[in-house]
C-alpha cells in the first residue's frame, strides 16, 4: 500500500509519457496511452532469416531468398511505421531512456519462448561509438538487452 502511494506521488512529480505520442499518461495507463493502442503494428508472418514480413504462406522474404547474410537469424517486432519511427527517435536522441523497458517487455512477450529455445549463452548489445555514448548518455541496445 505504501509503495502505491509513493508511485502516485512520483507520477505527479515525474509524469510518465506514452512511448508512441509522448503525451502524458493518465492514471492506469502503462507505457501507451488509450489513443495510441494499436499504433505498434506487429510483424505478421516474419521471415525465418531476417524477421521482416515474408508474405502470406512464405517462410522467407524476397531479399533473403536471393541473398546470403552473415547472421543466423533475426526477428522484427514491429513494422517501421511513422509512430514507431518517432518513438525510436525520442528513445535514441531525446533521452527517453524509459522507453527501453517497454520495448524490452514487448520483445520478451513476443520472442521470449524463441530465445529460450535457442538457448543463447548471452544477449550482447551492439556497442556504440564513444562519442555517441557521451552525446546520448547511454547505449540504447544495452538498455533493451
Amino acid at each position: 500500500m505504501q509503495f502505491k502511494k509513493i508511485a502516485r506521488i512520483a507520477d505527479l512529480l515525474y509524469p510518465r509519457r506514452c512511448v508512441f505520442c509522448d503525451g502524458l499518461l493518465r492514471p492506469g495507463e502503462e507505457s501507451v496511452c488509450r489513443r495510441c493502442h494499436g499504433k505498434g503494428d506487429f510483424v505478421a508472418n516474419g521471415c525465418m532469416k531476417c524477421g521482416k514480413p515474408a508474405g502470406e504462406g512464405k517462410e522467407y522474404c524476397a531479399e533473403c531468398t536471393s541473398k546470403k547474410w552473415s547472421f543466423e537469424a533475426g526477428r522484427s517486432l514491429w513494422l517501421y511505421n511513422d509512430a514507431l519511427r518517432q518513438s525510436m527517435f525520442r528513445y535514441k536522441y531525446q533521452g527517453r531512456k524509459e522507453y527501453g523497458a517497454y520495448y524490452a517487455r514487448q520483445l520478451y512477450s513476443r520472442f521470449g519462448t524463441w530465445i529460450s529455445a535457442i538457448r543463447p549463452d548471452a544477449l550482447l548489445p551492439v556497442p556504440i561509438h564513444a562519442n555517441r555514448f557521451r552525446k546520448r548518455g547511454y547505449n540504447q541496445a544495452e538498455v533493451i538487452a
